[in-house]
């Protein structure tokens, strides 16, 4: 099994007018305490033309221009299914009255088998993990700093003869822990700075620590949401991550993508939405206008790519 989620449907211009003319004016509430009749203020209502049905593969990928909804619409479904976060995102006053009310979503009845993991992860958890990370790294050097500094002052003591040997501690306890403390000492300079502090977590550029995330949070037989997985990934990082996805699919995952990165696009079996085209049909990744252009692009340079432009 790796289909999940099976649909989700979103509203058109039409179908959100209705609901504010017939519900809205009877929940005075909304009314009162914000103007949901201003354009300026009730995204996500009208922002899309027309109603849609999306219908899932275990690999459905959302296409189009920045602006076009692709993480609108991976919000919408990681509220209608209460996914976990691991970071806040911005939605507007009225994102859950329009996701309760004017979003469906369907899902097989496997999805809430015991231990499912589905979650959505965006480009804010991969950037929070690559800096929680150098302040790890930071946390563990002034640890490694401290136990220095502690070395040399103990050191400094011994040859000043201020250094109180354990027998001549004011406590049990005391005695105890200056033993500890002169035993770890005397072994070596070393020994005490790795008792006294943490290991270094590796020192990873951002596309490896990136990388390293989305392989440490995929789990066998999950539903995921990606919203923009390219961010922080050189070409051949895509890659690795591709190769890594294409696995989980054989482990029973589901994966929606929200991109527009041509390497996820070409992705063999992949279901692509182009949602910069108002119906938002499903195409083939090589009709995609940003594919057109790459191809454009390498083209015009062909003879150099290949070695003749002499």
């Amino acid at each position: 099994m790796g289909v999940y989620l099976t649909s989700y449907s979103v509203p058109g211009k039409e179908e959100c007018r209705e609901f504010l003319e017939y519900r809205v004016p009877k929940e005075q509430s909304y009314r009162v305490k914000l103007n949901i009749w201003d354009d300026n203020e009730r995204y996500p209502f009208d922002f899309f033309e027309k109603t849609k049905k999306f219908t899932f593969d275990n690999l459905t990928i959302f296409y189009g221009n920045n602006g076009c909804g692709k993480s609108t619409i991976l919000n919408l479904i990681a509220s209608s299914l209460k996914l976990q976060r691991r970071s806040d995102v911005n939605t507007s006053p009225f994102f859950n009255l329009f996701c309760d009310n004017l979003c469906k979503v369907s899902t097989h009845s496997d999805f809430d088998d015991i231990g499912r993991q589905a979650e959505i992860i965006t480009s804010d958890d991969v950037f929070k993990h690559i800096l929680l990370l150098r302040e790890r790294n930071k946390t563990i050097t002034k640890e490694r700093d401290s136990a220095i500094d502690y070395i040399f002052e103990f050191k400094a003591a011994h040859s000043r003869g201020d250094y109180v040997p354990p027998h001549q501690a004011n406590s049990i306890d005391e005695c105890i822990e200056r033993s500890q403390l002169y035993r770890q000492l005397k072994q070596s300079s070393s020994y005490y700075v790795r008792k006294h502090s943490s290991h270094n977590m590796r020192n990873h550029s951002n596309g490896e620590s990136a990388l390293e995330f989305f392989t440490s949070v995929i789990k066998d037989d999950g539903l995921y949401l990606l919203d923009e997985p390219e961010n922080s990934l050189s070409p051949s990082f895509q890659i690795q991550l591709i190769e890594y996805l294409r696995c989980s699919l054989k482990l029973g995952c589901q994966f929606v993508i929200a991109t527009h990165s041509p390497f996820l696009l070409g992705i063999p079996g992949a279901k692509i939405y182009n949602l910069d085209d108002p119906e938002m049909p499903v195409v083939k990744w090589n009709e995609l206008e940003n594919i057109q252009i790459y191809y454009q692009f390498f083209k015009q340079h062909e003879q150099e790519l290949s070695g003749n432009d002499k």
